[in-house]
């Protein structure tokens, strides 16, 4: 799950083209993207459009819990049963499992497999969200759903009041900063992935593979995107390289030969567990 490409619900083109693009999750949005008063048509037109294409890995980005939309916009789940849902403006676990009641009963009166729906939340966009990012790994009792969490700076910045989020260099400036970070926290608390926010420039190239190498280097384990141009870097970035895998599966080996050994000595270098652990995390990008 390396790319996640945003599409507008009410545009069927688009959504034709996200379908057919080589990006890992598509998201349907009925959020952001779509006015208000075009909400219910694009419910309509996105069922529509999705019944018709070939069948591929995709989410749902419903409103926000505080719109009041969630029966209505769950009613579209039950028909289209997507992989999973977008939850956005999360204020924190609590948030989550109000969701998963939800889909607890849809899933029970349509005959859907127990918990097939999985929950990534966007935790960021509020403040209260950011503060909450440690609720993750606080539940009672871990959910089933809930399969990593993401983040956003535009909401955020709106909420803060800010002029913009990124400085005269194009980096996000410390609130952001510290958002990202927090997921990145949040996620690694809770043993789930972190998927890095959009890169809004769909034509700035360079910017892209800059921010998406520095998610990658950071922790994040996949990247949202805007546009179909945005997935072939995302993909390449967040996919381990051939030598890459060798290394890993060598560093792996080096240590199951010396099981009793809390460092070993691999190519003149002295490797402990956080070594063994980032090895085998570059196999999961295969």
């Amino acid at each position: 799950m390396r790319s996640w490409l945003f599409v507008p619900a009410d545009q069927p083109i688009k959504i034709e083209k996200a379908f057919a693009s080589a990006a890992d999750i598509v998201i349907v949005d009925l959020e952001d993207s779509v006015a208000l008063a075009q909400k219910p048509a694009a419910r309509e037109i996105c069922v529509e459009v999705i019944s018709k294409l070939p069948k591929r890995q995709f989410y749902i980005r419903i409103n926000s819990l505080d719109m009041n939309m969630i029966e209505i916009d769950l009613a579209i789940i039950a028909k289209l049963k997507p992989d999973g849902i977008i939850l956005p403006k999360c204020n924190g676990m609590a948030d989550v499992q109000k969701l998963e009641i939800f889909l607890n009963v849809l899933e029970t009166e349509y005959g859907l497999a127990e918990n097939s729906i999985k929950i990534l939340p966007i935790i960021t966009e509020t403040p209260l969200g950011i503060f909450n990012a440690g609720t993750y790994a606080q539940a009672t009792v871990k959910s089933k759903r809930l399969i990593g969490i993401t983040w956003g700076a535009e909401d955020l910045s709106a909420a803060i009041g800010a002029t913009n989020n990124r400085d005269t260099h194009n980096l996000y400036t410390d609130v952001p900063r510290l958002a990202r970070s927090f997921t990145i926290l949040g996620a690694a608390a809770a043993e789930i992935i972190a998927i890095d926010a959009v890169y809004p420039n769909f034509k700035d190239i360079e910017g892209l593979n800059a921010e998406t190498s520095d998610g990658l280097r950071d922790g994040f384990s996949g990247k949202m995107a805007i546009h179909p141009a945005q997935i072939d870097i995302i993909n390449s970035i967040y996919t381990a390289s051939a030598q890459e895998i060798e290394q890993a599966n060598a560093i792996i080996a080096a240590f199951a030969a010396q099981p009793d050994a809390g460092v070993i000595n691999y190519n003149g270098k002295m490797l402990d567990k956080p070594h063994l652990l980032q090895a085998q995390r570059v196999l999961t990008r295969r």
